[in-house]
């Protein structure tokens, strides 16, 4: 009796070490992390853990992934490099996605392998990127590339997940890239005579620029994050000379930000200093 029961708990310990080998293999998922676990907060912060796929609690972390883009900022329409490098034990897996404040992707997630531990695949109608495979060694190792959004987009944040194993180590990351604005000047010479002064800023701000023909016209303030800070105008003005005048020092605390204007299909932004 005694020999049978220890062969049955022999076997149960067997099938349960299986059953957690597996659980913890799924759960580093081996088809790629489920799309909108990043942490973002149009994503209303979701993450893995969120999910029920990893028990731990979220921690914040950096140089867990790099975005190849010079310090000037990155070029509307121009493709980077990302990779990411992180270290822990147990199945490795990443989900990572650029986003605005509202939550849109910005620009283009781009696999270079889609298969194997060090592929990559989009999900979520491509706005996030994550593993096809989980990755077991020191450390975890991908590269996919990010192609720039049209000139005047300005501050993109990547939002990013990183997971060791099943109930460990999992982390949250963010890296924010600035658009390198006299690459959009150059893109966007069809908006004439565009300048906003005084810069730096001490109280108000004036905005200036020529239509073409009628447009709708939308002015709005971001903070170094990419955060909406102000919304300036939002109408509809007639072919010609515009200028406009606003306060902004109530309302914007000292600091970088950038103007961004649209003006039909045509887009803008500049930096702008608040002392």
């Amino acid at each position: 009796m005694i020999k049978k029961f220890t062969l049955l708990t022999s076997i149960l310990f067997v099938v349960g070490m299986a059953i957690d080998g597996m659980y913890n293999q799924a759960h580093t998922n081996p088809f790629g992390a489920p799309a909108g676990r990043v942490g973002a907060p149009a994503d209303n912060g979701l993450t893995c853990a969120t999910a029920g796929c990893h028990a731990s609690t979220p921690q914040n972390a950096s140089n867990l992934f790099a975005v190849g883009v010079p310090a000037a900022g990155y070029n509307p329409g121009e493709t980077y490099l990302v990779q990411v490098n992180f270290s822990g034990t147990g199945n490795k897996g990443f989900q990572i996605s650029p986003q605005s404040v509202a939550g849109a992707l910005q620009g283009e997630l781009i696999n270079i392998t889609t298969s194997g531990s060090g592929g990559t695949q989009t999900v979520g109608a491509g706005k996030y990127v994550t593993h096809t495979g989980p990755q077991s060694g020191p450390s975890g190792s991908w590269t996919f590339r990010w192609k720039a959004p049209v000139a005047g987009t300005g501050p993109v944040t990547f939002y990013g997940a990183f997971v060791n194993g099943r109930n460990t180590g999992l982390r949250l990351s963010q890296q924010v890239v600035q658009e390198n604005l006299a690459a959009s000047v150059a893109d966007n010479g069809k908006l004439k005579n565009f300048r906003i002064y005084p810069n730096p800023v001490t109280d108000k701000v004036t905005v200036s620029y020529t239509l073409e023909r009628s447009e709708k016209v939308n002015i709005k303030v971001f903070d170094i994050t990419g955060r909406q800070s102000m919304q300036l105008l939002n109408s509809t003005e007639e072919a010609g000379e515009q200028q406009h005048v606003f306060e902004v020092k109530q309302s914007l605390a000292a600091g970088v930000y950038f103007i961004h204007v649209e003006a039909g299909s045509k887009r803008f932004s500049q930096k702008m200093l608040v002392k």
